[in-house]
């Protein structure tokens, strides 16, 4: 988790909001993203409105994205971050949002304890859990170093 957070966040562990310009984020929006596939993905994540894309962009640890991911958080932490998704930069809420996402797989379907347990550390993989194998490798190399320095402790 402290890996993903120390990505996510370009290195800072502060709550971030996602980066670009608003034609960054028609790739999230149902009328606006560039292909058929792309489209039907936000539909499919509950962006339905124009500007969607640019309203549910990235934001927290995990950067949570889509729609459907603000109403399941908000749903768990008893908000309402589908009206208000700036409360997902909110610390609190936040850290509660990534541990929730990763330990149930609310992200991608895929859980924290199917990469990450006491017998397997599967760091690489582990990255499935948020955003497919993007960046993975280098996230990964993150873990392995912030366990290293844990162990420590």
């Amino acid at each position: 988790m402290l890996a993903t957070a120390k990505h996510e966040t370009g290195h800072t562990f502060e709550p971030i909001t996602e980066k670009g310009g608003l034609s960054y984020f028609n790739k999230y929006d149902p009328v606006l993203a560039d292909t058929r596939e792309r489209r039907a993905r936000a539909i499919d994540m509950e962006n339905t409105q124009k500007g969607d894309g640019y309203k549910y962009r990235g934001r927290g640890y995990v950067q949570l994205t889509w729609k459907k991911n603000y109403r399941k958080s908000g749903e768990y932490l008893k908000k309402d971050l589908v009206n208000n998704p700036e409360l997902a930069l909110d610390q609190k809420y936040a850290t509660k949002i990534m541990i929730y996402g990763m330990e149930t797989g609310m992200f991608t379907g895929k859980k924290m304890s199917n990469y990450i347990s006491n017998s397997n550390k599967d760091y690489l993989n582990a990255r499935r859990i948020i955003n497919g194998t993007d960046k993975a490798l280098t996230i990964a190399g993150y873990a392995s170093k912030l366990e290293e320095c844990l162990r420590w402790l």
